[in-house]
């Protein structure tokens, strides 16, 4: 899991500024999720702006292993403008900010890759409690209808309450 910063530093790296930083079509975007204390499906997943998706399930998940797809580049446009309250300042990394904690909850590092290589990171805590990270956490739990992936991050067996919601957000 990641850890967050204080308001101090989300106000100075420009959190929730993101519709300034659009993200170029250029850039890729992936993110990873990471285990909790439970049965949370652990994947990592990255997506060009031409929409190829890139798949490693890890723990957790349906379909181990790496896996591709294409849900073409509407996909991605529609996942970049999801993103785009949220994402940092281009080049940073920042966390989201917690006012209230849950526990044993799984965390996203969500990256934005430029062609130069360079990457802007948003770690984020699904515990974390405020209504900017129910957003979030709304935003993500669509991401996974919207690319097609979510069939292969839904083990047969696991419990409902163990996974994810993969209901729709509305900005998706």
């Amino acid at each position: 899991m990641w850890k967050s910063v204080t308001p101090i530093a989300l106000a100075v790296g420009g959190l929730m500024n993101g519709a300034a930083w659009a993200n170029p079509v250029s850039e890729s975007i992936g993110y990873s999720v990471s285990p909790c204390y439970g049965t949370c499906p652990v994947y990592t997943t990255a997506v060009t702006p031409e929409g190829h998706v890139t798949f490693e399930g890890r723990h957790h998940v349906a379909a181990r292993g790496r896996h591709h797809r294409e849900a073409g580049p509407i996909a991605f446009r529609r996942m970049s403008r999801a993103l785009a309250p949220y994402r940092p300042r281009p080049g940073t990394t920042m966390a989201t900010h917690c006012k209230q904690q849950l526990g044993h909850q799984p965390g996203y590092r969500i990256v934005w890759t430029a062609r130069d290589g360079s990457h802007t990171v948003l770690t984020h805590d699904r515990g974390c409690i405020s209504p900017v990270n129910a957003g979030l956490n709304r935003t993500m739990d669509g991401l996974p209808r919207l690319l097609g992936i979510n069939g292969w991050i839904r083990a047969p067996h696991a419990h409902p309450a163990a996974a994810h919601s993969t209901s729709a957000d509305p900005a998706l």
